[in-house]
């Protein structure tokens, strides 16, 4: 046993001197190379002498270029697009890789973009929107905004309506006509209507009763007289002043009968009276003249 083990040892020295092991187990001669993974191993007297094999570079090729891409009907993205791949073959080892871009890019006609308006919808780029007195056109994806001329209409007056009734009340004493604005009303920046919406005219005035202090009305031009005055009623004002009318002299009554003569020494006169007031004396009416009584002396006993 021990004598094949020495055999066996034995040859192993021998393969070793004469060839190379590999990491796969196999047996590469002395003198003899083997090529991988871009490096060359030669097996000399038993020792692998590894380094770069210039035999397996190889330079990388481009391929032909793809087709370009179809442009974009999006306005936001105007290029087109090609490819090449560097694999005709790929560089291999310590080759030269390929010089160059892998992708061009073109561009492409641009088309227009349109404007997005606040309601979600689009406005076609150079096509033009007019509201609330502005004109707004897309340019580009752009909304420009400015006064629209076009849309400003000057106003004007329509025609006077009929006068209005004169009113009964002395103290109104205008009628009335108006005119509105409106046929067409100004709109933008359009020019106003000149002149008055409104026109006045005097109606020919009724003369004003008096209101008197009961509430009654007392016609204009009549007149009333009471505690010694006179008022008449001149267009809604009362002129008060004395009322000679209602002047009333005074007249004394007749005398009444004479008094008894008493009975009494003492009181010896009898008397009679009148009254002035046959009528009474009333507003500035003189009153009485004389005394309303008169004594005599009776005839003592």
């Amino acid at each position: 046993m021990n004598k094949h083990l020495f055999v066996l040892r034995l040859m192993v020295a021998i393969v070793r001197a004469m060839g190379c092991v590999l990491e796969n187990g196999s047996e590469l001669p002395n003198g003899q190379s083997v090529s991988e993974n871009c490096t060359r191993c030669e097996c000399q007297s038993g020792t692998l002498v590894c380094g770069p094999d210039a035999a397996q570079d190889v330079d990388g090729q481009w391929s032909t270029w793809t087709q370009w891409s179809d442009c974009s009907k999006d306005c936001r993205k105007y290029n087109k697009v090609r490819y090449r791949i560097c694999g005709s073959p790929e560089a291999a080892c310590n080759g030269a890789t390929c010089a160059g871009d892998a992708q061009e890019t073109e561009p492409c006609q641009r088309i227009p973009c349109p404007c997005v308006l606040r309601n979600g919808t689009e406005l076609p780029n150079g096509q033009s929107l007019s509201e609330n007195c502005i004109k707004c056109e897309c340019k580009n994806g752009t909304l420009g905004c400015g006064p629209d001329a076009a849309q400003d209409v000057d106003g004007q007056w329509s025609t006077w309506t009929q006068w209005s009734n004169c009113s009964k009340d002395c103290r109104k004493y205008n009628k009335i006509r108006y005119r509105i604005c409106g046929s067409p009303e100004a709109e933008c920046n359009g020019a106003t209507c000149v002149g008055d919406a409104q026109e006045t005219e005097p109606c020919q005035r009724s003369p004003c009763p008096c209101v008197l202090r009961n509430g009654t009305e007392l016609p204009n031009g009549q007149s009333l007289s009471e505690n010694c005055t006179k008022c008449e009623c001149k267009n809604g004002t009362l002129d008060c002043g004395p009322d000679a009318a209602q002047d009333v002299d005074g007249q004394w009554s007749t005398w009444t009968q004479w008094s008894n003569c008493s009975k009494d020494y003492i009181n010896y006169n009898r008397t009679r009276y009148r009254i002035c007031g046959s009528p009474e004396a009333e507003c500035n009416g003189n009153t009485c003249t004389g005394n309303a009584q008169e004594t005599e002396p009776c005839q003592s006993p």
